[in-house]
C-alpha cells in the first residue's frame, strides 16, 4: 500500500469514525430510506403521511410491508402526540383516513430543516467546485468497490490474521449496499 493511499484510508476511518458524521449518515439513510422502513416507530409512518396526506391503515400497511395491527398502533401514538388526526372519508364514513395536524407538520419542518443544517456544515469548508469534485470523485470509488469480491484469494490474509474473532460476512459482489444498509432509495 502506498503512503497515499494509506493516508487516505486513515482519513476515512477518522471520518466514519467521527459521531457527527455518523448521525448525519444515520439520518440520511433514515430520509432517504424507503419512508423509513429499515427504522422503528412511528416516525416512518408519520413522514409517509406527510408525502401522501390522506392515507389510509390498509394503505400504509401495504406501503410498508408489515401487520395493521402493527400500523394501528403507529398511528395511535401519533394520534396521542397530536401529531395526526383521523377523520372519516367523506364518501364512506366507515373508512378513516390520515392527516397531518399542525403540529405533525411542525415536526416534519424541523427535521427536515436539522437535515438541511447539518448537511450544510459537513460540507461548509468545501467550495461548490470541491463539492462537485469530491461526487465525482466518491461515485468513482463506489463504482470501483462494485467489483471486489472480499472472497478472492488476494484479500485471504485480512480474514485469517486482520479479524480472528469477528469474521468478515461472505459478501458476494455488489452486495456492500444491501450489507451496510446505505443504499439510497427514492423518497
Amino acid at each position: 500500500m502506498s503512503e497515499n493511499t494509506q493516508n487516505l484510508f486513515d482519513l476515512f476511518t477518522k471520518l466514519l469514525r467521527n459521531p457527527e458524521f455518523i448521525m448525519a449518515i444515520h439520518q440520511n439513510h433514515y430520509r432517504h430510506s424507503d419512508f423509513g422502513v429499515e427504522g422503528r416507530g412511528p416516525g416512518r409512518v408519520l413522514r409517509l403521511i406527510a408525502q401522501h396526506d390522506g392515507l389510509t391503515n390498509s394503505e400504509i400497511a401495504e406501503i410498508l410491508d408489515i401487520r395493521p395491527s402493527s400500523v394501528t398502533a403507529l398511528v395511535n401514538k401519533l394520534v396521542e402526540r397530536d401529531f395526526v388526526e383521523k377523520e372519516p372519508l367523506e364518501n364512506d364514513k366507515r373508512v378513516t383516513i390520515l392527516k397531518l395536524t399542525a403540529k405533525g407538520k411542525q415536526a416534519i419542518s424541523h427535521v427536515q430543516t436539522a437535515q438541511e443544517s447539518l448537511n450544510q456544515e459537513v460540507f461548509a469548508n468545501l467550495t461548490a467546485a470541491e463539492q462537485e469534485q469530491f461526487v465525482h470523485l466518491l461515485t468513482k470509488l463506489l463504482d470501483n468497490l462494485k467489483h471486489i469480491d472480499l472472497r478472492d484469494q488476494r484479500y485471504q490474509a485480512l480474514h485469517t490474521y486482520c479479524s480472528p474473532r469477528h469474521h468478515f460476512p461472505r459478501f458476494e459482489p455488489g452486495s456492500w449496499e444491501r450489507y451496510s444498509g446505505l443504499k439510497h432509495h427514492h423518497w
